[in-house]
C-alpha cells in the first residue's frame, strides 16, 4: 500500500469491531476468510476516469474505508480514520476475463488477505472484460465490512455511477452517512449506558431461568481424558429455490417476517433432538449496517439472546413463528453493539449459580434483497456454487476438537434461500445433518407447498440420548458426579476426591469428599478454588465439601510460569480497575472487560508472547493456569 499518510484522527474502536477482532482470532485479524468482495461490470462508453472519481466519493463518505489499527500511548487499541487522498486503484493486467469467469479472478484477489495494522481495509481493482466492458473489484476486511456493509457500497457506487450519466452531481441523492465516530458517540453517550444496562438485565434473566446445558453429554473430555482432538466439525449447506418462495408467501400469509419463521423452524427442530429441550436459547446476530434514511456501512453487530424453548410442534409452525417473533421484538427493545454484554453476564451468572451456563446456538439472517443492480454483483470467500433453479445440499467435514456449537446462517438470495449449519458430530447423535437440513426445509414447504406439488412427508430427526452418569440437580444444574471428583482432584494439594448426588431431605444435592495433604485447607477455600472448574464440562461447585486431612502441613506451591504470568499479570493490571490483583482470579471476576481483551492480547503478541486465546483469557479459569498457555516467540 505504500507510506501512510500521517494525518489521521484517533477514535475508539466501536463494539462491533472488537467483536470482529475477537470472532476472528486475530491480533491483527488478517486471513482470507475474513475478507469480502464486491464487483461491478459497466456498460460501454464508460470511461475508467468516471469509475476512480466514483470510487472517490464513497472513500470519502465512508471513513471505515480508510481507517487503520494501532495502539496509543497508553497501550490501547485504537482506529485511526486517515485523512482523505487520491484512493489507489491496482489495474489488472489480464486479457482473459470474461462475464463467465470473473468470479474465479475476484476469488483470486480475495486469496490475498488485508493486514489492517498496516493499510486501509479495502482494495480496489480496475480492468477490463475481452469484450471491452470496464469492471471494477473490491476486496475488503470483514473488520471494515460485513455482508450489509458490502451491499451499502456497492448499491452506493452504483448510484454514484448513475449520477455521472444523468448529469447529476455523484453524491447527489446518497443518504446521510454513519461513520465510526457517530456510532462511538452513541456508545459512549447517557443513551449507549442505558441500552447496555437493558440488555444486561434482559440477558441476566434469560441465564438465570436456563438449565445449564442443552448437552448434558461428555462433549468435551474429562480433565483426565488422554484422547483429546477427537470428533468431527460438520458444515452442512442446504440452497432452495423452492424454500424461497414458501418462506415469502408464509410470511405474506402470516404478517411474519421470514427471519422469524425460519428460526422457529429452526427451533422447532432442535427441541425435538437436544437432550435438553428447555436450554435451547439463540444468540441471534443482527448487523446495525444497512441502507436507508441513513446509510452504514461498518459492521456493527448487535447480538442478542431470545429463548427458543417451549415452542409447539411443527404441526402448528404458524403459532412458533409468532412467538419466536414477539421474543424477538422484546430483545430488540432491549439489545446493546456488541457481543461484552452476553460474555460478560454468562460468565457472572454461572459463577451465581455455581454451574455453567451454556448458550452454544447462534442464528444469522442475512437478507440479499430480490435482484441484483445491473452494474454490480457480491461474492465472498465463501459463496455458493450451486447451479440456479436446482436444489441442493452440501456437506463439508474435517477433523476438530470436542466442543459444543451451533452456528445457522439463513441467507435470503435473489434466486434462493440458503440455510448453513456448522456444529460438532457429537451435538447430532444418531441424525446426519442432512436429516436436520431436510427436516427443516419440510417443516416449512409444508406450510406453503410450490403450486401444483403436495406437501413434504415430515420426518422428524431423533432425539439425543444425555450419556450416562449425568444427574439434574434443583435450580437447573446438569452434573456429572465423575467429572466433578475428577476436577477437584487436579486441585493444588488434593490427593483425592469423589462427588456424589445425595438426598437431604428437601431435595437433590451435589456432595464433596476431599483428601488433602493441605492442613490449612477450608470449605471456603475450596469452594472458591471449585468457580475456576466450571468450565470442566459436567462440573457443578458441590453444595458440601468435606475434607480429610492426611498430614497437617502445606505441601509446596506447583511451579507456577513465572515468566509468563508475570507478562500476563502486568498486561491486566493495565486494563482493569486499580487496586490489587490476585492471580487467583479469572480475568472477568478481577473486573476485566470484554472490550479490553484485543489491546490485551496485542500487547502481549508484540512483547514476544504467543499462544493465549481470547477465549482462555475470558474462561473461569485463574490467571495463573490461563498463563499456562503462553510462550515466547
Amino acid at each position: 500500500m505504500g507510506d501512510q499518510s500521517k494525518a489521521y484522527e484517533s477514535v475508539p474502536l466501536t463494539s462491533g469491531q472488537v467483536s470482529s477482532w475477537l470472532l476472528f482470532l486475530g491480533c491483527p485479524p488478517q486471513t482470507s476468510g475474513v475478507m469480502r468482495a464486491a464487483r461491478w461490470i459497466f456498460p460501454h462508453g464508460v470511461h475508467e476516469s468516471r469509475v476512480r472519481e466514483a470510487v472517490q466519493h464513497v472513500v470519502e463518505r465512508h471513513e471505515v474505508l480508510r481507517t487503520t489499527v494501532a495502539k496509543d500511548a497508553n497501550g490501547v487499541l485504537e482506529q485511526r480514520i486517515h485523512m482523505l487522498r487520491p484512493v489507489e486503484i491496482d489495474y489488472c493486467e489480464r486479457d482473459d476475463v470474461t462475464v463467465d469467469n470473473i468470479r474465479d479472478v475476484t476469488r483470486d484477489f480475495l486469496a490475498q488477505p488485508i493486514d489492517v495494522l498496516e493499510e486501509w481495509p479495502a482494495r480496489w481493482v480496475l480492468g477490463r472484460l475481452a469484450s471491452g466492458h470496464h469492471f471494477l473489484i473490491m476486496t475488503a476486511h470483514h473488520f471494515a465490512l460485513g455482508g450489509r456493509g458490502v451491499r451499502v457500497i456497492r448499491e452506493e457506487l452504483t448510484q454514484v455511477m448513475d449520477n455521472f450519466r444523468t448529469g447529476r452531481p455523484g453524491k447527489a441523492g446518497l443518504p446521510v452517512c454513519v461513520n465510526p465516530r457517530d456510532i462511538v458517540a452513541d456508545e459512549l453517550g447517557v443513551k449507549g449506558e442505558r441500552a447496555r444496562e437493558r440488555a444486561r438485565e434482559h440477558t441476566r434473566e434469560i441465564l438465570r431461568s436456563l438449565p445449564s446445558t442443552p448437552f448434558p453429554m461428555d462433549v468435551g473430555g474429562f480433565a483426565d481424558d488422554v484422547g483429546q482432538g477427537r470428533g468431527r466439525l460438520v458444515a452442512g449447506e442446504l440452497y432452495s429455490p423452492s424454500l424461497k418462495g414458501s418462506l415469502e408467501r408464509l410470511s405474506e400469509q402470516w404478517s411474519l417476517p421470514v427471519s422469524a419463521i425460519a428460526l422457529a423452524a429452526l427451533s422447532v427442530a432442535l427441541g425435538s433432538m437436544i437432550p435438553e429441550r428447555n436450554a435451547l436459547a439463540w444468540q441471534i446476530y443482527s448487523d446495525s449496517a444497512g441502507t436507508g434514511r441513513r446509510n452504514a456501512a461498518g459492521f456493527e453487530p448487535f447480538i442478542s439472546l431470545v429463548s427458543g424453548a417451549g415452542l409447539p410442534g411443527a404441526d402448528d409452525l404458524r403459532t412458533a413463528a409468532r412467538t419466536m417473533w414477539n421474543r424477538i421484538l422484546k430483545t430488540l427493545r432491549h439489545r446493546s453493539y456488541g457481543e461484552d454484554v452476553i460474555a460478560e453476564e454468562t460468565f457472572h451468572v454461572s459463577r451465581e449459580r455455581r454451574v455453567k451456563v451454556h448458550c452454544p446456538f447462534g442464528f444469522n439472517y442475512v437478507d440479499f434483497g430480490g435482484s441484483y443492480a445491473t452494474w454490480y454483483e457480491d461474492d465472498s470467500a465463501g459463496s455458493s456454487t450451486s447451479a440456479p433453479g436446482a436444489e441442493t445440499i452440501s456437506v463439508e467435514e474435517w477433523d476438530s476438537t470436542p466442543g459444543s456449537f451451533f452456528n445457522c446462517f439463513v441467507v435470503r438470495l435473489p434466486e434462493a434461500t440458503k440455510i448453513s449449519l456448522y456444529l460438532h458430530e457429537d451435538m447430532l447423535g444418531d441424525n446426519s445433518v442432512d436429516d436436520l437440513l431436510r427436516y427443516i426445509a419440510d417443516m416449512i414447504t409444508a406450510g406453503s407447498p410450490p403450486p401444483g406439488s403436495h406437501p413434504p412427508r415430515l420426518l422428524p430427526v431423533r432425539a439425543v440420548q444425555p450419556e450416562k452418569g449425568w444427574e439434574y440437580l434443583p435450580g437447573g444444574r446438569w452434573v456429572n458426579p465423575r467429572a466433578v471428583g475428577v476436577a477437584l482432584k487436579s486441585l493444588p494439594g488434593v490427593e483425592d476426591a469423589r462427588a456424589e448426588v445425595v438426598d437431604d431431605g428437601k431435595g437433590a444435592i451435589l456432595v464433596a469428599s476431599v483428601r488433602t495433604t493441605d492442613g490449612s485447607s477450608r470449605p471456603d477455600d475450596l469452594t472458591r478454588a471449585c468457580l475456576g472448574l466450571l468450565d470442566v464440562p459436567g462440573f457443578a461447585v458441590p453444595d458440601s465439601i468435606e475434607i480429610h486431612v492426611d498430614a497437617p502441613f502445606l505441601p509446596a506451591e506447583p511451579a507456577r510460569p513465572a515468566r509468563a504470568l508475570d507478562a500476563l499479570t502486568a498486561a491486566v493490571r493495565r486494563v482493569v480497575p486499580s487496586g490489587d490483583l490476585d492471580v487467583r482470579e479469572s480475568y472477568f471476576a478481577a473486573g476485566g472487560r470484554l472490550s479490553c481483551v484485543p489491546a490485551l492480547l496485542y500487547g502481549l503478541k508484540e512483547s514476544g508472547w504467543d499462544g493465549l486465546a481470547w477465549e482462555e483469557l475470558c474462561s473461569h479459569r485463574p490467571l495463573t493456569e490461563v498463563a499456562g498457555a503462553m510462550y515466547r516467540r
